[in-house]
């Protein structure tokens, strides 16, 4: 699967929530297996209260080509508020920013060249998961690595999880009641259900190991919110060293200046 996030805002720039968020396939194709897959399949999810969503595309992880979709919006009264064909490259994850320059990109004879220029950029990392068993601990080390973005977080039982930058920040928040507040050192706080066992960041939460000593082993606590004891906490993460994280902005950042550097040289010869 590739994590499309990003945020709606109307004219004003102000954030729209409880949107309807629909990504469509516009073509047909092969997976890795031979099968077809068929025009029109659609994934649809909603904006939180800041307007940000996360949606799980299918099928570009077993996708021989990348693919094409069209992205609509849709407001309270199932009146469309946006609708734009994005590309999606078989990466873990893209942000909507992204997909919609590789699909305006689309319409010019540099498409090809512009998004291969990005692959041979950016490293071709993949979400991995981290579980670590509690063993009746609330306070646990989990291998999340130097820098990292979690996307999902999951449980065995109903839990609030928090994950931290520091041990010194792990160890002062503690008896923190939950609240909208968030101490320095708090990467992201989580809480799993009964019906949803399984959290998925939105956005996702980016971290990094800044103990004085890192060496990849972040901080977690995880306190059971019912009677049900939590044995097991499972991460789904891309993992990445500081350079690299570093590289992907870079490349990123590369794709946009390519991106409108062709823009300006077609300007230039229509003119």
């Amino acid at each position: 699967m590739t994590y499309l996030t990003g945020q709606i805002k109307d004219a004003t720039e102000t954030p729209i929530s409880g949107a309807t968020v629909r990504v469509t396939l516009t073509n047909s194709g092969l997976d890795s297996a031979g099968s077809v897959y068929i025009e029109d399949s659609a994934v649809t999810g909603m904006t939180d209260s800041l307007g940000f969503f996360s949606l799980q595309v299918w099928p570009n992880s077993e996708s021989l080509i990348d693919a094409p979709y069209r992205f609509e919006v849709f407001g309270e009264n199932g009146e469309i508020v946006e609708s734009q064909l994005i590309y999606i490259p078989n990466f873990p994850s893209i942000t909507l920013a992204e997909a919609k320059y590789l699909g305006e990109s689309l319409n010019t004879s540099g498409v090809h060249d512009l998004l291969e220029n990005w692959k041979n950029l950016l490293p071709q990392y993949k979400l991995a998961q981290r579980t670590v068993t509690l063993e009746g601990r609330d306070l646990v080390r989990v291998p999340l690595g130097m820098a990292y973005e979690v996307y999902a977080v999951e449980t065995d039982a109903p839990a609030r999880v928090r994950v931290y930058s520091t041990s010194e920040a792990a160890l002062q928040d503690g008896g923190r009641p939950v609240t909208s507040y968030y101490p320095s050192g708090l990467v992201l706080e989580v809480q799993t259900s009964q019906d949803t066992p399984r959290f998925t960041m939105n956005p996702v939460a980016r971290g990094a190991d800044l103990k004085k000593v890192p060496d990849g082993m972040i901080p977690v606590r995880v306190d059971a919110v019912t009677a049900q004891q939590v044995t097991r906490v499972t991460f789904t993460i891309l993992l990445l060293d500081g350079s690299d994280y570093q590289r992907v902005n870079d490349s990123r950042q590369e794709l946009y200046s390519d991106y409108d550097r062709l823009i300006m040289a077609m300007g230039e010869e229509v003119n």
